[in-house]
């Protein structure tokens, strides 16, 4: 039986997915050699003026995240946290890959998965404000389940990349929507 919801609802995510990689492909090319400047020992009034970011979005992101030490230190580890979004999408990827080889093929399932899936999202939304944690599954999980995980950490990369490029220039910010 064919479930074209469940087909609608996988190229919409591969389109998300595609979009979000994109993002963070933006926030690398902005910042590309900030790490060894700050190796080099630039100083971060020249950094300011070499890298075309948004720079009160970058301190306030470093406050936010309350990262300590020398301001160079801090706008490296900033830079750094940026470069762990490659491995999460990473992870987005292979979680996709197993949607599609063991829960696609049924109807049943999909839908399952996609409900999960939109539940994982609204879930880490609530969570910033409620200070809930993520779904935890300690059995084999459910095509629901996979759904609520991969959902999850679609929200959780989808809110880093969107703060990282806020840290980009207003015109690299403004050249990507959000589903």
């Amino acid at each position: 039986m064919v479930n074209r919801w469940a087909d609608k609802q996988l190229k919409n995510w591969e389109a998300a997915l595609i979009s979000l990689e994109a993002g963070w492909h933006q926030f690398n090319q902005a910042t590309r050699g900030l790490p060894d400047a700050l190796d080099a020992g630039m100083p971060i009034s020249s950094v300011e003026k070499t890298y075309p970011l948004n720079w009160d979005k970058v301190w306030e992101a470093i406050a936010s995240e309350q990262i300590r030490g020398p301001q160079s230190y801090q706008l490296w580890e900033w830079w750094f946290q940026g470069q762990t979004l490659k491995h999460r999408l990473q992870q987005l990827r292979i979680l996709t890959q197993d949607y599609t080889e063991e829960i696609h093929h049924s109807a049943r399932q999909a839908t399952e998965f996609w409900l999960g899936f939109d539940q994982g999202k609204t879930g880490c939304r609530t969570s910033y404000i409620e200070n809930t944690h993520k779904p935890l599954v300690v059995t084999p999980p459910t095509p629901y389940q996979k759904g609520e995980i991969l959902g999850w950490h679609y929200g959780t990369v989808k809110q880093q990349v969107q703060q990282r490029l806020e840290c980009c220039s207003l015109d690299t910010c403004q050249l990507f929507t959000w589903g």
